[in-house]
């Protein structure tokens, strides 16, 4: 008792204190405030509507799980399993690219379904390998199709956001976050020649492998973007893909996929997409194989033929020879490029004219 009189006496002091200071103010300021109404302030709460705040979805994430689990399928392949967003009645489905990768049908799961033996075969119809997204076409038909809202104001920076998904297996798991940033033409790469470039929104909304292709969705429980990857170097730096590059997908006919140069008897073992357009245009193989680059190909224009080669054979480097078709008329052929004695300093060009593999020029430069 002595403990809550003494907090009392506190908060009255407190009160006192401050009624002093605003008292002292207000006499210096030169115009008065108007009394409150009490016959108006009555007349303004009669028209609010009480019952409707009492009742409204107030985007919880018992209430956004709730409204979209429906929505959200689970999407299995004979590698395992991913996530999925029924975005029409028609049955189409959306998800990333990674999920359904080198499969024309998959297998789809409800919500509703009593198990995973419930199973729907779906129709791999589109595919972006760029935007890392697909569709997936159900039978006509198909029982229990809940179509996502789909967001009308997009996100901003900080806003609450929620995720449904299948993270290791773990079906339907509801995960909370917040956005992080907004970033329009981010690139990234999840495999040696699999370069990406969308509009993503960068969360940190816990998501883990099996939430891809799942719905990022915002307090209203709309969508706002599709859940594809992480940065495996830190902890929340994860990505979902914009509505804004779902939009550009879905408005396409054709597949989009990647234009890639091999070569069977080396190990590919890096990429780079110098230009960010999408596409691997430089290339890093192991002729020794012991996991070192010693031979590189650029591919300027990306039409899977190397346009100049680099060799480094004794991995110190420095490169040794730069091969090239000539581009000049008047002295055509293969155009060899070297650093004989390896001081970084280019000092001989031979030129092979009938393509024989023998030089038919040899100049120090």
């Amino acid at each position: 008792m002595k403990s809550k009189m003494s907090l009392a006496i506190v908060a009255i002091a407190s009160i006192t204190l401050a009624s002093a200071t605003q008292a002292e103010v207000r006499s210096a300021f030169p115009f008065s405030k108007p009394e409150l109404n009490a016959e108006i302030l009555l007349d303004e709460k009669d028209k609010i509507p009480f019952d409707a705040i009492g009742t409204a979805n107030r985007g919880t994430g018992t209430n956004i799980f709730k409204q979209v689990s429906p929505s959200v399928v689970k999407i299995l392949t004979n590698e395992g399993s991913g996530s999925g967003i029924v975005i029409s009645r028609g049955g189409l489905v959306l998800t990333n690219n990674h999920v359904v990768d080198g499969y024309s049908t998959v297998g789809v799961v409800f919500l509703s379904s009593s198990s995973e033996d419930e199973v729907v075969v779906g129709e791999v119809v589109r595919i972006n390998e760029i935007a890392d997204l697909a569709l997936v076409l159900l039978p006509k038909g198909t029982p229990g199709l809940v179509p996502v809202k789909v967001r009308q104001q997009p996100p901003q920076i900080g806003d609450d956001v929620h995720a449904i998904g299948h993270p290791l297996g773990e079906n339907w798991t509801y995960t909370r976050g917040y956005v992080s940033q907004l970033r329009d033409n981010y690139s990234w790469q999840t495999a040696t020649t699999d370069h990406h470039v969308a509009n993503v929104i960068q969360t940190q909304t816990p998501i883990n492998p099996g939430n891809s292709g799942g719905p990022l969705l915002n307090d209203k429980g709309e969508l706002i973007g599709v859940n594809s990857f992480g940065n495996s170097r830190g902890e929340g730096i994860n990505f979902a893909v914009d509505l804004s590059t779902v939009d550009d997908f879905l408005k396409r006919r054709e597949n989009v996929t990647r234009t890639v140069s091999t070569i069977k008897e080396n190990e590919l073992i890096d990429t780079e997409d110098n230009n960010k357009n999408e596409n691997p245009d430089f290339y890093v193989w192991d002729q020794s194989h012991n996991k070192v680059g010693d031979l590189f190909g650029l591919d300027d224009n990306e039409d899977s033929y190397i346009d100049k080669w680099l060799y480094d054979e004794n991995e110190n480097g420095v490169i040794e020879v730069r091969i090239f078709e000539s581009t000049d008329p008047d002295l055509p052929g293969i155009v060899y490029i070297q650093d004989t004695n390896e001081d970084g300093t280019e000092d001989t060009i031979q030129i092979d004219i009938d393509k024989d593999g023998k030089p038919d020029v040899v100049r120090r430069i």
